[in-house]
Parts: structure tokens; sequence; C-alpha cells
């Protein structure tokens, strides 16, 4: 069985205000981390944590040598690179000369190959730049980025396929917020190209996503699609993922109950950890067959068991 832990904007090194949904302890993060590693050391059978973008808030090349020693106790950690971790010009290169074992090859896109599974880092570009982050957000992949998933999955037909990218598929359901407008409707064109790769490909079962900072779960056409909150945010949560030959198992934990400060909780904006639906499900990865895709959203209903 492979077992890895899914984290997401950790935004390390941000000072001030900055985009959340639920309170913030970005100060905290080093004993975050810690106690992470603690709850990792005590089930002694995680593989790795993959962490899905916006490690650092500013791609300097100070943040990115912190973040080599304050996410060591991790290790191994592979880094989906998010908008924030490429705001400079040099912050590609810096990654890759300075922290390369976030990387699994010698580039930013890579594939973790288990005996259960294949999970294709991805990382979304933002603008004309590739792997640069300027002000706009525009996600897309580029050509070569999608002919290479593409590639990756042929090879092996039989095997589930996960694909990290930082930017969500679709925006995060209304039943889920309980807002009239949508929220972090990503553009139409996007969804499109990742909906291609999803229809081409039944052995492609699990999208990860992030950037909302929010837990959430769509499922479309025989593919889950899945967001996860921000790790410095209350209460602290991430994901475990569990895949077996034919099963894949999610769960959101989180470290509420082990953190030794004291943190408060906004119930105003409890959407973020999500529903029942949002936040745990299994399912057979044999089961992608044909359903038709509907863009702009989607819903939590697997069409197997939800639940443990």
């Amino acid at each position: 069985m492979t077992r890895f832990i899914y984290i997401a904007d950790t935004h390390l090194g941000a000072v001030g205000p900055i985009y959340r949904q639920q309170n913030s302890y970005i100060e905290r993060l080093p004993e975050l981390i810690d106690c992470l590693a603690r709850w990792r050391k005590r089930r002694n059978d995680v593989d790795f944590v993959l962490h899905g973008g916006d490690m650092v808030n500013a791609g300097t090349t100070e943040n990115i040598q912190r973040a080599t020693e304050s996410f060591a106790p991790l290790s191994p950690v592979h880094l989906s690179l998010g908008n924030h971790d490429l705001t400079e010009e040099e912050s590609l290169d810096v990654w890759l000369s300075r922290a390369p074992e976030f990387f699994r090859h010698t580039g930013p896109d890579s594939l973790i190959e288990t005996d259960d599974c294949a999970i294709h880092i991805v990382p979304t570009q933002w603008c004309d730049l590739p792997y640069r982050w300027e002000s706009s957000l525009d996600p897309r992949l580029l050509t070569d980025q999608a002919e290479q998933i593409r590639r990756d999955l042929r090879k092996r037909p039989d095997m589930p396929h996960l694909l990290s990218t930082h930017s969500p598929v679709f925006d995060v359901p209304r039943e889920q917020t309980g807002w009239d407008e949508p929220f972090h409707l990503p553009p139409e064109q996007f969804t499109r190209s990742v909906m291609a790769l999803v229809n081409e490909s039944p052995n492609l079962c699990c999208v990860l996503g992030a950037h909302s900072h929010v837990n959430m779960h769509v499922m479309n056409s025989g593919c889950h699609f899945v967001t996860v909150s921000a790790f410095p945010e209350a209460p602290f949560e991430f994901k475990l993922f569990e895949i077996d030959e034919g099963t894949m198992r999610m769960t959101t934990e989180n470290l509420g109950e082990e953190v030794e400060f004291d943190f408060a909780y906004d119930t105003e904006r409890s959407y973020a950890q999500g529903r029942r639906c949002d936040r745990e499900f299994e399912f057979c990865t044999q089961a992608r067959r044909g359903v038709t895709v509907r863009l702009g959203g989607g819903n939590c209903s697997t069409g197997g068991r939800i639940g443990r």
C-alpha cells in the first residue's frame, strides 16, 4: 500500500495580512511542521509528503532556503510549485539549485511511481512566462506538460494515476459555501484542458489542487477532484491518501488537539473544512468509465461508498 500526506498553502515567510479562509497561524509554522512530523512518526506507515504549492509566500532566495530547513522534519517532501513560489525572475532556478530534494527529477515537473499508483506533479502556469507569477491569475498547462502527462499515462494503463497541480479545476460547490455566486471559479479553458486528459484516460482517477484554502471534493466524469485547506490555518488540516490494489481512500486529519498553543476557530467560515463528502471517500480505482463532462462545478457524489 502507498500512503502519503497532502498539504498546501503554507506561505512560509508571509508578513502581515494575506489571503486566508480561517484564522492563520503562519508564525507557528515550524511548530506545526514538528507536530505533523510527530503524527507521521506515530503512524510509522506514511511514505512521503506531497505539498500542493505555495510553500512560501514569495519565491525569494531567502524564503526558499528557509523552506529547505523548515520542511526537513517531513522528508521526503515532493513539491508541486504554486504561484507564490514563483514570484521572482530567478525563483525556478533557485528552487532547483537550493532545494533539489523537493523535486523527483531535475525539473519542476515529475512523476512519482510506486507499486500501487503514479502521481504526476505538474505545476500550474499563470502567465505567458513559464514557471513565473507576476500578478494576474490565469491558470493553464503548457502544451508540453499535457503531452508528457499523456505519454506517462499510456506507459502504465492499468495503474491508478493522480495529477497534482496547484489551481483547482472546479469552483467550490455552492452547496458547500451557501453562497449564490461562484467561489474560486477557474477559467473554462483550464477546466477543459484538464478534463480532456481525464476523458482520454480512464486510469486518471484523482486530480489534486489547492489555492482556494478550502477542503473540496468534486466528482466529475468518474474522476475525483480534491483541494485541501491551508495547513497553517485553524484547525491545521491535511489529507491522508491510502492506495492499494484496486482501492483509493482519502481522509482529512487535523492537529487541532495536538498543537501546544491556543488558537481561535472562525465558525462563520466553517465551509473551509467542507462537508463529510469533501473530507473523506473510498472508491474502486477500476470504476472510472464514460461519464458526461459537466463544466462549472459538481457535487460530492462518488457513485460508491463514502466514509469509513
